[in-house]
């Protein structure tokens, strides 16, 4: 029997990166109009699944929250209810809406829209870290829409590269409320929220269940410093991380490594410190100091483009990590023009090479006679004569340039082609004697109807 064929799925994450006492469960392989389909990722709290709404025809992605229990007494299915409620009601381009929250096995999930594209961790492992361009840019697309989160009174608390997609349309999306609250605007938080999030993201307070808009800054800032270096700050068990968002600071010699702009150290260290107080407010304060920081116009201006090239480098399979010292030159900063131009290179390089050009030169009959060459071209080869240097040549194309003086010549029929060293300088001579021809013809005409016209006859 196929996974497919299985009336129910077995459901478990031992341990979680939180250490939580997580459950394992049996749900149905049909949740309603929902049919489960395959496991697409892992969170600190649950497993997501990507599902598909027989009755509305669409994909959709299930999250189940395995580190809560649908009981009145469990303060994390509490939390789950709230950020799934204000969630639910807060409509942003640049979040994936809820549909659905429900409880199976007492472990609550949600139904969320799913986007079909990588995560931004996805392209980091598979393309290396992102130029600056593409990293501000997808920065300030997730600030603008944590911004609104914000300033309806929503904490997302799970902010990371993995929770942040790209559809094939390279529009960004912020994905997973599961573990979202609700608090207003910059409180810095006295009431216990849970322990929730991802230890590498998380701010030192989070870990002692306080959370706020500035915890949520703090996250934003470790991960704009992971899509420029291609790798979280603090990485290892649980505690040993904690201790590190604790105690240590980020080390930001890695981003001078890399030849970031100051400006840009700057704001992610600000973002990134242990005391909330020092932190940006809200993500519309951190966003605000992206836009202000004075970098060069053309680095906001291919912001679009290097992302495009990261996405497309992930799809196709990515060609690794940037080089150990970071340089620009690298894959993972390059255009997509250049990645699509060396893809076109390789491409007509595998292709078959014509074969040489003929040429079959008569000897001459006598000494006085003159010598000529025929050119006899191949299929689809053409002789040209250069309209400016006289030159003559053979070309497979239809217009090229002139060896000899760059002029665009137009392919002609093939032709004999003289070796006289005189010929050249005859026919040099032609189109002026014909041009003074004419012109004598055009004087004797012009003579008789003056004579015609103004002679005194009597």
């Amino acid at each position: 029997m196929s996974i497919h064929d299985q009336d129910t799925v077995a459901l478990s994450l031992s341990g979680g990166s939180l250490g939580l006492a997580l459950r394992e469960i049996n749900t149905p392989r049909q949740l309603g109009s929902v049919r489960l389909i395959r496991e697409i990722g892992r969170g600190g709290m649950g497993v997501v699944w990507l599902g598909h709404d027989d009755m509305l025809g669409r994909d959709v992605a299930v999250k189940f929250l395995l580190g809560a229990a649908a009981t009145d007494d469990d303060p994390n299915f509490a939390v789950f209810l709230e950020g799934a409620r204000a969630a639910a009601k807060l409509k942003c381009p640049g979040m994936t809406a809820v549909f659905h929250a429900d409880v199976v096995d007492h472990a609550p999930y949600i139904v969320m829209e799913y986007v079909d594209g990588p995560t931004l961790s996805r392209i980091v492992q598979k393309a290396g870290s992102l130029p600056l361009p593409a990293a501000l840019g997808v920065m300030e697309k997730v600030c603008a829409t944590v911004a609104e989160l914000h300033e309806a009174g929503i904490i997302h608390r799970d902010i990371k590269p993995s929770n942040i997609m790209l559809d094939t349309d390279c529009r960004v999306y912020l994905t997973d409320f599961g573990i979202a609250i609700t608090r207003p605007v910059g409180e810095s938080g006295s009431d216990k929220a849970g322990l929730a999030g991802t230890p590498a993201y998380m701010a030192p307070e989070a870990f002692d269940e306080v959370a706020s808009t500035r915890t949520d800054t703090y996250a934003l800032g470790v991960t704009m410093y992971e899509l420029l270096t291609g790798a979280a700050p603090f990485e290892g068990e649980y505690t040993q991380v904690r201790e590190m968002h604790r105690t240590r600071e980020l080390p930001l010699a890695a981003l001078r490594d890399k030849n970031i702009d100051p400006s840009i150290v700057e704001i992610i260290e600000r973002a990134t410190n242990k005391d909330p107080k020092y932190r940006y407010k809200t993500a519309r304060h951190l966003i605000e100091a992206l836009e202000r920081a004075p970098l060069p116009k053309a680095v906001r201006q291919r912001a679009d483009s290097e992302l495009r090239s990261a996405a497309l480098r992930c799809r196709a399979g990515g060609d690794g990590p940037a080089d150990k010292e970071g340089s620009s030159a690298t894959l993972s900063g390059r255009s997509l023009y250049d990645h699509l131009s060396t893809l076109a290179a390789k491409k007509r390089s595998d292709m078959p090479t014509p074969a040489a050009h003929p040429r079959v030169e008569e000897q001459p009959v006598s000494g006085d006679s003159e010598t000529a060459s025929i050119e006899l071209p191949m299929p689809g080869v053409s002789s040209y004569t250069c309209p400016s240097c006289r030159a003559r040549f053979s070309s497979p194309a239809a217009v090229v340039l002139c060896p000899s003086c760059g002029s665009g010549v137009v392919g002609s029929t093939p032709r004999l082609v003289p070796v006289n060293p005189h010929e050249a300088e005859e026919e040099l001579l032609r189109p002026t004697t014909v041009l003074w021809i004419g012109a004598g013809v055009f004087g004797v005409i012009l003579v008789i109807v003056l004579v015609v016209v103004f002679w005194p006859w009597k």
